[in-house]
């Protein structure tokens, strides 16, 4: 359903590179056109599987979550270079393209499409699938078809970066050398498996990056270095068309990787602050309508101390729990409707809820806001666990308990059964006494932590 809306993405790409044509073969000199991405994680408080196709598609998504930076840094970075060295020696252009997932240690240089398609993640360079279905999206749509539709004959390496010169004119502006496109990724404080929307924001940086490389690249005429941090988003209301261009297109890679996945995760990543994000019943290709909540700073620093995140130090396997969840709502197992529809109803509860803390109020009013948020997250929690049972299990519950003498309210954030537990602390409550309930527990607690994230 979105491999249009992410194919759309390289429109602008195309259509840009008609203004002006970039001459290199003229000028005989090496150019590099580097675009490095840093985007932040994101924590969900409600409604979340709501945002998952097929539910949001026939009946929309409403959703509250927060972009949040770890240790003071933004956790996912990416950075792609485009860069051309010319060579009379050489007969025509000789392509180099390689992917990499630094934190995982991963290189690989594409050789054929076999490679390039090889998205699997068991496969031998499997930490590098989300780079090469980027790649793929972003640079050849026609191979997206394939491997989706399984339409007609999958064709051969040369033809395919034939057909890709022939579009961007690439023999006339470059001349002979070496055309080389590198995507690189770096994830950083964040454990696999825990529920931080990390693979979906990782997505967005990709493809972030990647289009503007390959922009700039084909439509100018000198070397540049962009980097970006995510942007604060001034707009509330229905996203720009850029914006939901790109976050469809995670939703398209997510296709061609198998992973499934919804909406939400990017746009914690893509938008600053906190936000409760909407989407409309039975569209083919979602428009989100995004509130971005105007707190001030001194609300933003009350929030970030009232706020306890814990590592439970347990992975899980988000795409299981997903597959089931869909699964029984495309079977329509009895009572799913009625508990993703309570979910959708929670978020739109919470957002008026957290537009308390817009007003300038007293200190003790605002507490009253937060036990009223706390009340609301232990319902949501229940929610999660009425969808899906394996969201939680003794040991996690036991983590609930504890952490529940000390917080207004506690959810596991993500798909569940592991990851990381949030709350809001109750008033006067320390992350220091809440560490040292847990060490005085003994080797039960031993590898839960509190962690140092940040509403930013």
């Amino acid at each position: 359903a979105f491999i249009s809306g992410g194919q759309s993405l390289l429109h602008s790409v195309q259509d840009d590179s008609n203004d002006q044509k970039l001459n290199l073969k003229q000028q005989q000199q090496p150019i590099q056109v580097l675009s490095e991405v840093r985007l932040p994680a994101r924590i969900i408080l409600a409604g979340g599987w709501s945002d998952t196709p097929s539910f949001t598609l026939e009946y929309g998504g409403e959703v509250v979550n927060f972009a949040i930076s770890i240790n003071d840094k933004l956790p996912i970075y990416s950075r792609s270079t485009v860069s051309f060295h010319p060579n009379p020696n050489e007969e025509g252009i000789r392509v180099v393209l390689i992917v990499k997932s630094e934190d995982q240690k991963c290189e690989q240089i594409i050789k054929d499409v076999n490679d390039l398609m090889a998205f699997e993640f068991t496969a031998l360079h499997g930490a590098v699938s989300v780079h090469k279905a980027v790649v793929c999206l972003t640079l050849f749509p026609d191979v997206v078809d394939y491997k989706l539709n399984r339409k007609g004959t999958i064709p051969e390496w040369s033809k395919i970066w034939k057909d890709f010169s022939d579009r961007y004119n690439l023999d006339t502006l470059l001349g002979s050398g070496e055309l080389r496109v590198e995507l690189v990724s770096e994830v950083v404080e964040i454990p696999k498996g825990t529920g931080l929307g990390t693979s979906s924001i990782l997505i967005l940086s990709c493809l972030q990056s990647l289009r503007t490389a390959v922009n700039h690249f084909i439509t100018n005429k000198t070397s540049a270095t962009f980097q970006t941090n995510v942007p604060d988003y001034k707009h509330n209301g229905i996203a720009d068309a850029e914006l939901q261009k790109e976050l469809n297109a995670v939703l398209a890679v997510e296709q061609m990787l198998n992973t499934g996945g919804g909406w939400q995760d990017q746009i914690g990543g893509a938008v600053k602050g906190m936000k409760y994000v909407s989407t409309n019943a039975r569209e083919i290709y979602p428009r989100y309508t995004i509130k971005v909540f105007n707190f001030s700073e001194q609300v933003k620093k009350r929030f970030n101390q009232k706020l306890i995140v814990v590592y439970t130090g347990v992975h899980r396997a988000a795409k299981k729990v997903l597959s089931r969840v869909v699964d029984n709502w495309n079977g329509r197992c009895k009572g799913i409707g009625e508990t993703l529809i309570k979910i959708k109803e929670a978020a739109t509860k919470m957002e008026k809820t957290f537009g308390k803390l817009e007003k300038e109020i007293k200190e003790e009013e605002e507490e009253k806001v937060y036990e009223e948020l706390g009340r609301e997250l232990n319902e949501v929690r229940k929610l999660n666990v009425e969808l899906e049972e394996s969201f939680t299990n003794e040991w996690i519950d036991e983590l609930f308990e504890v952490l529940g003498a000390w917080c207004y309210g506690v959810h596991l954030v993500g798909a569940g059964s592991g990851g990381y537990i949030i709350g809001w602390k109750r008033q006067g409550a320390q992350n220091k006494q809440v560490e040292d309930d847990f060490r005085a527990r003994g080797e039960r607690f031993s590898q839960v932590e509190i962690c140092n994230m940040k509403l930013i």
